[in-house]
């Protein structure tokens, strides 16, 4: 039985390990392609993946969040990770309303 406890607290552990390895890895590796085209990168905000994972805010609070750290950054847009892949996040409406009409089919993938 003591076996099983521990091996069970090792999968654990190494699973943990796992996880805070590819967050560690993923916001590398995403700041890096921000900063190859200079663009300002708030990077992985873990308290607020946290907090929205375990339900203690809903998806609009977790955007609200990030449109602060945005704000905060001081640029129209800036680049961040969303643990699938690096996104650009549009704070200025003008640019969004050129991204969306006027310039829409150079950002059919959106």
């Amino acid at each position: 039985m003591a076996l099983v406890l521990t091996i069970i607290a090792w999968v654990a552990i190494l699973a943990l390990a796992g996880v805070v390895s590819f967050l560690f890895y993923a916001n590398w590796k995403h700041g890096k392609y921000f900063r190859d085209r200079n663009v300002t990168y708030i990077g992985i905000s873990l308290t607020r993946l946290i907090r929205f994972l375990t339900g203690k805010i809903s998806l609009p609070e977790a955007e609200l969040m990030l449109w602060e750290d945005v704000k905060k950054a001081g640029k129209s847009f800036v680049g961040f990770s969303d643990l699938t892949g690096p996104v650009y996040y549009i704070a200025d409406m003008d640019l969004m309303r050129i991204i969306y009409v006027k310039d829409f089919d150079h950002f059919v993938n959106r």
